[in-house]
């Protein structure tokens, strides 16, 4: 009876013993797995934090750039009204030129936006119609006297 009573407290032990290295296992394991859970949170935490500063960083450049953009079509509608003024402008100005350009030769007499040659020269129709197209220019046909004399009172 005695070996019976000393078997039971060597069970006894022995289940003790066990359990308290089971429950040791499993608190090992859940420290061992809270340590390893909060680091991983931890780094996620980190990789969050980036990730947001990173979105709050493209989100600056975005707006950075949609002002730039606006600004830039803003210049290029200036810049393209300014170019239809300065073609306009151009043009007045060509035009102008054009006409004063017109007559620049001395014996050339400006009426307006039309030049007159008046040739001392006698020579046939033929031959003034063939000078003056010679000049790019074309022969004035003068049907009477009276119109003659108005021709040359506007150049007087």
């Amino acid at each position: 009876m005695q070996h019976l009573k000393e078997f039971l407290k060597l069970c006894l032990y022995i289940v003790n013993h066990s359990f308290v290295l089971k429950v040791t296992f499993w608190c090992s394991t859940i420290v061992n797995l809270t340590v390893f859970i909060s680091h991983q949170a931890n780094r996620w935490q980190e990789k969050f934090t980036q990730q947001q500063e990173i979105l709050e960083n493209l989100t600056h450049q975005q707006e950075i750039l949609e002002n730039l953009t606006q600004k830039l079509q803003e210049i290029q509608e200036k810049t393209s009204q300014e170019k239809e003024d300065l073609q306009a402008k151009n043009a007045e100005l060509s035009k102008s030129l054009q006409s004063l350009q017109i007559c620049s030769k001395d014996e050339w007499m400006q009426n307006g936006e039309d030049c007159y040659y008046f040739s001392t020269k006698i020579k046939t129709w033929f031959e003034c119609k063939e000078y003056c197209s010679s000049l790019g220019s074309r022969l004035l046909k003068i049907d009477s006297k009276e119109e003659l004399v108005e021709s040359i009172l506007l150049f007087i």
